[in-house]
């Protein structure tokens, strides 16, 4: 067992869970213990004269760790108070008590001495700063990768104008040769004008550029180019609708006519 294990099996005595799970385990046994001591006494009452057995017994235990007197023995330890016919003896503390005691004492030396003067531990506050930064890490991770998760059922255009450069980057690299610089189309079709052969939305787009149209020459994108820089250049080829061409190409396909949401009075009102 290495100093790694040992950290994590004092870590683990400390653990709230496993606090409960022993003291529930230790309430239960001595729940049993003064269970059968009850009945013993019982027994005692009824003159019932227990079994007498030979070298270790549950009766030698139950006596080692209660350390009282037998019922015939009780008025050596009887107290002289009455309170309304109720006596008190004057029992010894139980042994598992005072052991209890010592060892909690000794338990919250080894804790205070563990988490307060050792790096092997972490005190709450710590423990809280440590795990907090982690989940700040991951989360910067997951929203540096956000764009990644994008896909055609999710695309929305991005008006932003550092998306837009980094799309006309794209576009210049990798479909200038067919559509030409400014949009107006060569081989492929022609940006610049409201008709489209599959569909105008970014969602029509996006997927064009990701699985590409092989009957007409273009080749699935998806395997240049990972979804943040597919959402990119549609959003960029979207922005070219509208603009002037040197050398446009003819329209192909057919008029595109963005959907509009209509918005209810209610909703109209809240705008407002």
């Amino acid at each position: 067992m290495n100093s790694n294990d040992i950290n994590q099996l004092i870590l683990s005595l400390g653990d709230p869970i496993n606090l409960l799970i022993g003291l529930t385990g230790l309430i239960a046994i001595l729940t049993a213990w003064s269970v059968n001591k009850a009945l013993n006494s019982m027994k005692v009452k009824m003159g019932i004269k227990p079994k007498e057995r030979k070298g270790w017994s549950f009766k030698s235990l139950n006596q080692s760790m209660w350390d009282d007197v037998p019922m015939e023995a009780e008025r050596d330890v009887l107290l002289d108070h009455n309170y309304d016919g109720i006596q008190e003896l004057d029992n010894n503390l139980p042994p598992w008590w005072i052991w209890g005691f010592y060892m909690s004492i000794a338990w919250s030396v080894i804790y205070f001495g563990y988490y307060h003067f050792t790096e092997n531990a972490q005190l709450q506050d710590a423990e809280f700063n440590t795990e907090m930064a982690a989940r700040e890490a991951t989360r910067a991770d997951y929203l540096a990768n956000a764009g990644q998760l994008v896909d055609e059922s999710t695309a929305v255009q991005l008006l932003d104008e550092a998306s837009l450069a980094s799309g006309k980057a794209i576009y210049d690299v990798n479909c200038m040769a067919c559509h030409a610089a400014d949009g107006g189309g060569s081989v492929g079709p022609n940006f610049t004008d409201e008709y489209t052969i599959h569909g105008g939305s970014i969602s029509d787009i996006f997927a064009v550029v990701k699985y590409g149209v092989i009957e007409k020459g273009m080749i699935p994108w998806a395997d240049q180019l990972n979804a943040q820089e597919i959402h990119e250049v549609s959003s960029y080829i979207m922005s070219l609708v509208g603009t002037t061409a040197v050398a446009p190409k003819a329209a192909q396909g057919k008029l595109y006519v963005p959907e509009v949401t209509v918005l209810s009075d209610e909703s109209a009102s809240l705008e407002e």
